[in-house]
């Protein structure tokens, strides 16, 4: 028995979620497991709401400051709290719009997996045509790596032959001199 597993994280709208989590469950043969949770935001939500409008409110008061302002000090030390607050508001207004897109998707993480049953099919002639092929060439690259790892003796007998036969073929040659009885036999 073989087991594929699948991993999916899905973004779904919010509204369409209880629909897609019975269409998902509908479908299934078996469920293992099911957990649903939620994370309630609420109250960072609220927190990150009540600082932006308060921010807001300061950028305002600043703003009116910055322009009864007279003084060239106070004018350069009532921009940089402005720019520091509206810094301040652009990450609370960061911090909101993350929220709102979260709370518009929910995310539904599936795991699933198929079981299959391994075949046997080893009376088939394709199945053992297969397995004859496999065998031979597994035959071929054992003999292959098996004269590679022989080939220095390989090569120490045929270079002892070869000087084996080169000193028989020496030993086979007889000088010929003309006191020699042979060469004498020969002119006559």
């Amino acid at each position: 028995e073989t087991r594929k597993e699948y991993n999916l994280k899905i973004r779904v709208p919010a509204q369409n979620f209880d629909h897609l989590l019975d269409t998902i469950s509908a479908g299934a043969e078996k469920i293992d497991a099911k957990n649903i949770s939620i994370t309630d935001i609420t109250t960072n939500y609220i927190d990150a709401k009540t600082r932006l409008d308060n921010k807001k409110l300061l950028e305002n008061r600043y703003n009116q400051l910055l322009a009864k302002a007279t003084k060239i000090s106070d004018l350069l030390e009532i921009e940089n709290k402005l720019t520091e607050i509206r810094s301040d508001i652009e990450s609370a207004q960061g911090q909101l719009n993350y929220m709102n897109k979260q709370v518009a998707y929910s995310s539904l993480d599936v795991t699933f997996y198929t079981k299959t049953l391994a075949q046997d099919n080893g009376n088939t002639f394709g199945y053992r045509f297969k397995n004859a092929l496999s065998s031979s060439w597994d035959l071929l690259q054992s003999l292959f790596f098996g004269i590679i790892a022989f080939w220095p003796f390989i090569l120490i007998g045929v270079i002892i032959v070869y000087l084996f036969l080169k000193r028989r073929k020496k030993q086979l040659i007889i000088p010929t001199s003309p006191t020699s009885p042979l060469a004498k036999s020969e002119l006559q």
